[in-house]
């Protein structure tokens, strides 16, 4: 594990990914990817599924063949069988498309859970914010949310690390990051979902252990781990505590 690494942010990747990072933020992660397989894997992560089908749906990278231009046609078997990897590659394709409209959306919940199964211990290892920045977020954060979310920085067992604000589905999002004394990350966010109040739901999203509620309009997610009961004892300290 690189230095270099753990010091590479998602928010860097994305803006590596879409080309938008400065020259000294794409030296430094041309240089951990070259090395660092850790973060060479939360970059294929984050970089999804999108070069997948936009490569599937470039039928002009599929490489059909080309016919002699002398006023011959070619045979028909030969035109058929050529167009075979076409027609298969269209298959793949719409059976994609509909696979996907057939499942239902993700939840905010999800999405978030999502976003927190790509984190690693070194993602937040020398991730510690001061407290002065942590405060300012914070603060940004209430004035947004309408929650003080201070006392949510000291939790049984895990070790605050820093806070940072989102967006999600048009709407602020405060994430909250920790680890725990075996160095597994934990997430609480907070944001306005549009959804009805409701009490904890817990389940698991992206095989990470979720406990989420809805109150006064404000939603709450604690993501981490895979022990369920855990995130929902912990959520219970953090209600008590708001």
């Amino acid at each position: 594990m690189s230095d270099d690494q753990g010091q590479i942010t998602d928010a860097e990747l994305t803006a590596y990914l879409d080309g938008e990072a400065d020259a000294a933020v794409t030296a430094r992660i041309d240089a951990a990817l070259a090395v660092d397989a850790a973060l060479a894997q939360r970059f294929e992560a984050l970089a999804g599924a999108g070069d997948v089908i936009k490569t599937a749906f470039d039928l002009n990278g599929l490489n059909a063949p080309a016919f002699a231009s002398a006023g011959l046609e070619p045979a028909p078997r030969r035109l058929a069988a050529a167009l075979i990897p076409l027609a298969i590659a269209a298959s793949f394709v719409i059976g994609m498309v509909v696979m996907s409209l057939l499942r239902p959306a993700p939840t905010w919940v999800d999405t978030i859970a999502s976003y927190h199964a790509l984190y690693v211990t070194e993602t937040l290892s020398g991730a510690d914010q001061s407290p002065q920045v942590s405060d300012a977020v914070l603060q940004s954060a209430q004035e947004m949310l309408g929650v003080d979310l201070r006392p949510a920085t000291s939790l049984p067992g895990l070790t605050f690390k820093r806070a940072q604000i989102l967006s999600i589905n048009g709407q602020p999002l405060l994430q909250m990051a920790y680890l725990d004394e075996g160095g597994l990350p934990f997430a609480f966010c907070v944001t306005l979902p549009g959804d009805a109040d409701r009490d904890d739901l817990q389940r698991m999203s992206h095989d990470v252990a979720t406990n989420s509620w809805v109150t006064d309009g404000v939603g709450y997610v604690l993501v981490g781990g895979g022990d369920i009961a855990r995130v929902s004892d912990l959520s219970l300290v953090l209600q008590r505590q708001l």
